[in-house]
This record gives C-alpha cells, structure tokens and sequence, in this order.
C-alpha cells in the first residue's frame, strides 16, 4: 500500500499548484499590464489542470480514494473546475 500513495500526494500537490496559479493570475490580472505573463499563466492553468485530472483518475484506479489526501486533492481539483468555468 505504501508504493502507491506517492499518487495520491502527487494529485495533491497538483491541485495545489493548480490552486496557487488561479490565484497568482488573479492578482497578477489586476496588478500588472504584461500580457505574456497572463498568457503563460493560463496555459499554465491548462497543463496543470489536465495533468491534476490524470492523476486523480489514475488514484481512484489504484483504489486511494479513502485516503486523505485523494478526498483533500479532489474537494480542490472540483473547486478549481469551478473556477476554471467560471472565468473562462
């Protein structure tokens, strides 16, 4: 059991950085006026966002998703889509 729950803390540290872009492009959005900063942050939002869906699917196939830190990567991973719909 062991061997696998490096995926379930890799899902959380994606969802995390996921989280932490939102709100770096959120202030960078309304501080500075450099379009190519908020370009590379919301493809950035793209990459981080699909590779934090791969890894929480591939955790729920390797039955991790009563593990805490699976329930904590998904409440953000579902918060994050929300975000991600809301602005876009």
């Amino acid at each position: 059991m062991t061997k696998k729950i490096w995926k379930s803390h890799a899902f959380l540290i994606l969802s995390m950085l996921v989280t932490l872009t939102f709100i770096g492009l959120f202030f960078i959005g309304f501080g500075f006026d450099n379009q190519t900063l908020l370009w590379v942050m919301i493809y950035l939002i793209f990459i981080l966002g699909i590779a934090s869906i791969i890894m929480g699917v591939w955790s729920y196939i390797s039955k991790l998703a009563s593990h805490i830190s699976t329930i904590v990567a998904s409440i953000l991973t579902v918060a994050n889509l929300l975000l991600f719909f809301f602005f876009f």
